[in-house]
């Protein structure tokens, strides 16, 4: 099965592109820069990623989120709490439908610019609020 993988560069979604190296065809991988004091760190892992297994890696942009949405996590937020990562010191960290966001870009992306018809297949860390999201898109022809 083609595949276009959504990939931040954090451990999560590196294991999870990992994974769906090693079972399906990885035609793409897609970074969100939007807006998250992580971005600057985490982007060059997952081209870093992507060059070692010649997968083209594209980042897209979405400014509107940390000009829009109120999180911790984000550049225009407040300091991220200390401790453990736990509902109550962490709930200011959230970023409201990031990944329902993120996972409908690259959608909307794969159908027209892959051919592809999108399936959703969700790869997370049962330690984290937010799960990571690997998008599996089905080629067309798999389908006949």
């Amino acid at each position: 099965m083609k595949v276009v993988v959504l990939l931040s560069g954090g451990m999560d979604s590196v294991a999870a592109f990992y994974d769906a190296m090693s079972q399906h065809e990885v035609v793409a991988a897609i970074s969100f820069d939007y807006g998250a004091k992580h971005n600057h760190k985490e982007i060059p892992f997952a081209a870093y990623h992507c060059t070692k297994f010649s997968v083209e890696h594209r980042v897209i942009s979405l400014d509107f989120v940390g000009e829009l949405f109120k999180s911790d996590l984000l550049k225009s937020g407040g300091a991220i709490p200390d401790g453990h990562y736990e509902e109550q010191t962490m709930k200011s960290t959230v970023v409201p439908f990031r990944n329902g966001i993120m996972l409908s870009i690259a959608a909307g992306l794969a159908a027209p610019r892959f051919g592809l018809v999108t399936t959703a297949l969700f790869y997370g860390s049962a330690l984290a609020l937010s799960a990571l999201v690997t998008l599996a898109v089905e080629t067309l022809a798999a389908r006949r």
